[in-house]
């Protein structure tokens, strides 16, 4: 990370000023051992920036992504249940008033509902405290509140926990944590929030394992120890776990499960299949491709009246490739070869007017005009991990 995020959120720094910087220190680089890695660590750097500029611009196109799902099909997957949920996020969306088809269900399902509505506010506390019961989780929470900062791969492990692991609507740990943190910038934040929620366009499922992200990102257990210290006396191996911990050992730590430091809120195992059961049904409703595929919707089939961009030009272009004269061969070509290969040259140097190619729509100035050029870069594809910067 490189820290400059709050002062490019607050302006304190412009993109300008980091980019000319950037430019500076890579021909700064004089070639010395560490000088290749000095480079892809720079670009990687630029390409950052980049994603937030795009992330940005895209936004300001689409500001309903701040409140609404990217991919509407989702729109039934997770709820903000109840009144006081929606009085948690920002105060400005409505109160919840139950519609005729809803009051009609009975007093079973309002029951229900509200015990529903209840858990929800009670795995969304613990999560926003801290005590979630998995330390990882734990201490970055109580990091952020303190601090206002964590870590790219932090803040996706906090998002992906509210939204799988507890099964929160996105857009309350997006309000939440947009008010703690020192670089909230609206475009970045609630792009990156709906991809780690699943909500975003042709994503995969990001689940993370919070006792194997512990292991891998705080081995020494360091992080964990300063923001969770009831957990401090507890020996490296079962920090990631403490609720594994023999019972005689908790107590010889003075750390008991239960009692100083909450339980698991969830399991994450089966946390895990639940969730995913729930989002690949919804993507199977949609049409989405296999579960855990980052591969798009196929596109639909064009219609017989206007054929691919693509077809059209091979079809054109076959009768002159296939046949051209061959060496030595002197005969002359057919009035109808000549006549392409005169349309063909016309299009190609912008000349063409039309004429009975043109108006079956396979006219090669045209079409030139709509498919790009060979190796130029296609809009779309995988938006990869992008940090808040």
């Amino acid at each position: 990370c490189s820290r400059l995020s709050p002062h490019l959120a607050w302006g304190t720094l412009s993109m300008r000023q980091v980019l000319h910087a950037l430019a500076s220190r890579l021909r700064a680089l004089d070639g010395g051992p560490h000088a290749a890695g000095w480079a892809r660590s720079l670009h990687g750097f630029r390409a950052r920036l980049k994603w937030r500029a795009h992330n940005m611009q895209k936004f300001e196109a689409s500001p309903h992504s701040e409140v609404e799902n990217l991919v509407r099909g989702y729109d039934a997957l997770r709820r903000l249940r109840g009144a006081a949920e929606r009085a948690q996020t920002d105060g400005a969306e409505r109160e919840d008033e139950r519609d005729v088809s809803r009051k009609c269900l009975g007093s079973v399902q309002e029951v229900a509902e509200r015990e529903d509505e209840r858990n929800a506010a009670s795995r969304f506390e613990a999560w926003a405290e801290g005590r979630t019961g998995y330390p990882l989780v734990d201490a970055c929470m109580r990091c952020v509140n303190a601090t206002g900062w964590l870590t790219f791969r932090m803040r996706c492990l906090v998002v992906s926990f509210a939204c799988y692991h507890l099964w929160l609507h996105w857009r309350r740990p997006a309000v939440w944590l947009a008010r703690r943190f020192v670089d909230f910038e609206p475009g970045i934040h609630f792009s990156q929030v709906q991809m780690q929620a699943g909500t975003a366009e042709f994503v995969e499922m990001r689940v993370y394992n919070p006792q194997k992200q512990a292991t891998e990102q705080d081995p020494e257990g360091v992080f964990i120890r300063r923001w969770v210290p009831e957990l401090s006396r507890l020996p490296t191996r079962w920090l990631s776990e403490p609720h594994r911990m023999p019972l005689a050992d908790q107590r010889a730590c003075g750390c008991t499960i239960g009692v100083n430091y909450p339980k698991p809120v969830v399991d994450h195992a089966s946390a895990y299949a639940s969730a995913k059961h729930a989002l690949m049904r919804a993507r199977e409703a949609m049409g989405f491709p296999g579960a855990g595929a980052r591969k798009r919707a196929a596109a639909p089939a064009a219609p017989a009246s206007q054929p691919d961009v693509r077809t059209m030009l091979r079809a054109v272009a076959a009768p002159l490739v296939n046949k051209r004269p061959r060496r030595g061969d002197s005969r002359p070509p057919a009035a109808g070869e000549a006549q392409a290969s005169s349309h063909a040259a016309r299009c190609a140097s912008g000349d063409c007017a039309g004429g009975d190619d043109a108006a079956r729509g396979v006219c090669h100035g045209r079409a030139r005009e709509v498919a790009p050029a060979e190796g130029e870069a296609q809009p779309g594809g995988d938006f990869l991990d992008t940090s808040w910067t």
